[in-house]
This record gives C-alpha cells, sequence and structure tokens, in this order.
C-alpha cells in the first residue's frame, strides 16, 4: 500500500524525469541549429561574385543590378554613385584612353 508521501515522491520523480528530458531536447535542438548555421555558413562553398564582365562592363552590371550589390560594391546606393560620377564631371575629372569615369570611380 502506497502513502500519501510515497505517491508525492513518485510524483515529484516523474515530473524530473519530464524536466530532464525537455532539456536534453532543448540542447539537443541547439546543437542542431548551431551545426546547420556553421555548415551553411563555413562549410558551403558558392561562387558568390562571378562575373563574366571586368572594367566598365562590370560597372554597368552592377548599376543595372540589383540595388544591393551596388550598396555591397560601393557602399553606396546608385544614385548616389552616378551623381557622385555626374559631380565630378563638372569639376573637370574625364575618362583616360582605357578606363572609364565610372570605372575609375568604383576602383576608388
Amino acid at each position: 500500500m502506497n502513502t500519501d508521501s510515497e505517491e508525492e515522491m513518485d510524483q515529484e520523480f516523474v515530473e524530473q524525469a519530464i524536466r530532464d528530458d525537455m532539456e536534453f531536447d532543448e540542447l539537443v535542438l541547439a546543437t542542431a541549429r548551431t551545426t546547420v548555421y556553421y555548415h551553411n555558413n563555413f562549410l558551403v562553398k558558392e561562387p558568390c561574385r562571378n562575373s563574366p564582365y571586368t572594367g566598365s562592363m562590370f560597372i554597368m552590371e552592377i548599376l543595372k543590378g540589383n540595388d544591393r550589390r551596388c550598396h555591397e560594391q560601393f557602399r553606396m546606393e546608385k544614385h548616389v554613385f552616378i551623381k557622385l560620377c555626374d559631380g565630378l564631371r563638372s569639376y573637370g575629372l574625364t575618362s583616360t584612353k582605357g578606363v572609364g569615369l565610372e570605372e575609375r570611380v568604383g576602383m576608388f
């Protein structure tokens, strides 16, 4: 015959076992998330910047492409880059024989 104290101890034992299982499950999930993050960011090597163009064609590809890529390359938005080039033209900076103004600003 179980007494009340034995039943309470059994209930506490069951509750502790459930808490332990939940903590273990949380640890497994955290480890899985960390593993997936590490895999995606450090092990998967996909070419990111693989444009076939160079020089002025590359600059035009960036200026006609995604806004985010322009910001990543030049650290400014497209309209700011274009205004900068126009402003430099108004001060007398010109294209040279082999390098266009936009390309020069992009390299800078």
